[in-house]
């Protein structure tokens, strides 16, 4: 799940298209990892600073990744919950 705004523009209009009718299907998420490790062979990113995102076809981890905010029910304005 991913809750996003976007722009009311021909590109925000065509990707929540694309989206919708499932062409595009995945996240693509370029981030650096500030604080790390790892958990029963899985590697735990407990800090990062993220870069970019973007909507792509087919994601490199499918249903591998999670990534969750700080606290419970953390709802500041710019995070989120998301699960690929």
């Amino acid at each position: 799940m991913v809750d996003v705004a976007l722009p009311d523009t021909t590109r925000g209009r065509d990707a929540a298209v694309m989206v919708r009718n499932a062409t595009l299907r995945g996240l693509s998420v370029e981030f650096r990892s500030l604080e790390e490790d790892t958990r029963d062979g899985a590697r735990l990113i407990r800090q990062a600073s993220l870069h970019g995102a973007a909507l792509v076809d087919d994601a490199a981890y499918g249903n591998a990744v999670e990534v969750r905010d700080k606290g419970d029910g953390d709802r500041r304005p710019g995070r989120a919950t998301l699960w690929l």
